[in-house]
């Protein structure tokens, strides 16, 4: 059938809007900036990267889109993420501050709360009132994360460290063959309690699934630390992305969002 000027007129808009559209579209999304977000990357039982967990992650999206940016997720172990971040190679999640740190990076407002808890086999429960109770243990830690400043001090002098990478099973493995005396974890639940339930009910079902004999943890009453959380990003390549965060924080809070009191996953 042969196109008439009528037809071929109205061709030619129908394929002008849609080159108009596709270049709005690009140009929308040129105009968001990527940011690379770097995240660190707990192992699972299987010793693979574990997925992000879904509230983590809506609170992430949220965050991006409230703060215009495109957040290009980066995992990696927690010291090759205070490297990169150290080099200003991207945002960090899930950072808290210490001294040293605060003279580097710019921090954002408190995502959520850590409760940094410490882990014994219960047949080697001990009291615990004061970081010098530690003294001449044996205390788990993952590489490169910070259990706040005190702690960090006695290092090496009040007591022992033995460093892990973040896999929660070959710690655990390491409490229950007696190569640490106490294993610190973080956990944004508060009750000591409940962690512990959760802890034990998983192992049980673990090690009988293993063959292996079942061994009780207890989860000592105090806490070593409550740890606030942040983003961060080396402060010369801040160009105002803390400040967006900041909002966008303030904003989900004020509506009700979650943002900053993360549920627990019913998990270790």
């Amino acid at each position: 059938m042969a196109i008439t000027p009528s037809r071929l007129v109205m061709l030619r808009s129908v394929l002008l809007s849609g080159v108009i559209f596709l270049v709005s579209v690009t140009a929308s999304l040129a105009a968001t900036p990527e940011v690379s977000l770097l995240v660190p990357d707990p192992l699972d039982s299987k010793g693979e990267p574990a997925p992000i967990p879904k509230d983590k992650q809506r609170m992430l999206d949220y965050i991006a889109r409230e703060a215009d940016v495109h957040f290009e997720v980066q995992r990696y172990p927690w010291k090759r993420i205070l490297l990169l971040a150290e080099q200003g190679d991207g945002l960090v999640f899930g950072i808290s501050k210490t001294r040293d740190r605060e003279r580097m990076f710019h921090f954002s407002r408190p995502i959520y709360a850590n409760y940094v808890w410490l882990v014994t086999r219960k047949d080697a429960r001990f009291d615990y009132k004061g970081i010098s109770d530690l003294k001449g243990r044996s205390v788990g830690v993952v590489a490169g994360a910070h259990y706040g400043d005190n702690f960090d001090e006695q290092k090496g002098k009040l007591f022992r460290v033995e460093s892990d990478i973040n896999s929660m099973l070959a710690r655990f493995n390491k409490l229950i063959n007696r190569r640490m005396d106490v294993m610190v974890i973080q956990d944004p639940g508060s009750d000591a309690r409940d962690l512990e339930e959760r802890i034990n009910r998983y192992f049980s079902k673990h090690l009988a699934a293993e063959g292996q004999p079942v061994v009780e943890f207890s989860v000592l009453a105090k806490p070593l630390l409550i740890d606030d959380i942040h983003f961060a990003i080396r402060a010369d390549k801040d160009d105002g992305l803390i400040q967006k965060i900041d909002a966008a924080i303030v904003k989900g809070k004020k509506q009700g969002i979650v943002v900053l009191d993360l549920p627990k996953t019913g998990k270790p």
